[in-house]
């Protein structure tokens, strides 16, 4: 026959705790969570209870969890510990930025204000991917990487757009001719004008359907459009003069 001392106190036995962050950086555990299977010696209900109670900070921490038999109020405690890992990444918050060119280059500056971020323990770094503030015209993304304070990392991407807001610059140069012998008229050779652009130049383009001038003045649009669009127009006067004189015929 089993003799079953009412006074023995019960047999603590614990096990190591792991457990995680969440919206904290720390984490709640549960007493019941460090027993292993501890052994009541009378038979009675157990009860746990462990110091410190949390939360419990990222790292590890020693506990104590004492286990009471409710059918003697006896007790008993071990010693383990809980470890907290931070496996909770940052949140980022990026804006798309746009600006315009600077004058005279097909870029601009553009300083990168650092985005919103947040931790539940800390943000240890901020930064970017781009060597400098300068962005040409169109389209640059920019990777952002932030880490917490556990080196827990989060990524984000912006668009940096750049417009080229200038148009091209056109020199004109009127063209002076005489009319060909014969006829009222005169076959000049348009040369495109000069042009320029910080971008650089697309197509260069005129009204005119033929070579063919009246005597007289005739405007001719020319019309300059750059890589990015931008379009610029400007008129040059052709004047074809007449240099013959009449002819008589006497009968």
């Amino acid at each position: 026959v089993k003799v079953v001392n009412c006074n023995t106190p019960p047999t603590a036995i614990c096990k190591p705790v792991v457990a995680e962050t969440t919206t904290t950086c720390d984490a709640m555990v549960d007493a019941i969570k460090f027993n292993n299977e501890s052994i009541s010696n009378t038979g009675g209900a157990l009860s746990y209870s462990v110091f410190p109670a949390g939360p419990y900070p990222v790292g590890e921490t020693l506990v104590k969890l004492t286990v009471t038999d409710l059918s003697n109020n006896k007790s008993s405690t071990c010693t383990t510990t809980i470890t907290v890992n931070d496996v909770t990444s940052p949140v980022i918050s990026v804006t798309d930025v746009v600006a315009v060119n600077d004058a005279g280059v097909c870029s601009a500056t553009v300083p990168l204000e650092e985005p919103e971020t947040s931790d539940n323990c800390g943000i240890a770094t901020v930064s970017h991917d781009q060597p400098d503030t300068t962005f040409p015209v169109g389209e640059t993304i920019v990777t952002w990487t932030v880490t917490d304070i556990h080196g827990n990392i989060k990524t984000a991407t912006q668009k940096v757009t750049v417009n080229d807001a200038e148009d091209p610059v056109v020199t004109i140069i009127d063209l002076v001719a005489e009319n060909e012998p014969g006829t009222c008229s005169a076959t000049v050779t348009l040369t495109p004008p000069a042009a320029a652009d910080k971008c650089g130049i697309a197509t260069i383009a005129h009204d005119q359907m033929d070579a063919t001038f009246p005597v007289g003045e005739t405007m001719v649009t020319w019309t300059v459009t750059d890589v990015n669009e931008n379009i610029e127009t400007a008129t040059q006067k052709v004047t074809v003069t007449d240099t013959e004189s009449p002819e008589v015929t006497v009968t």
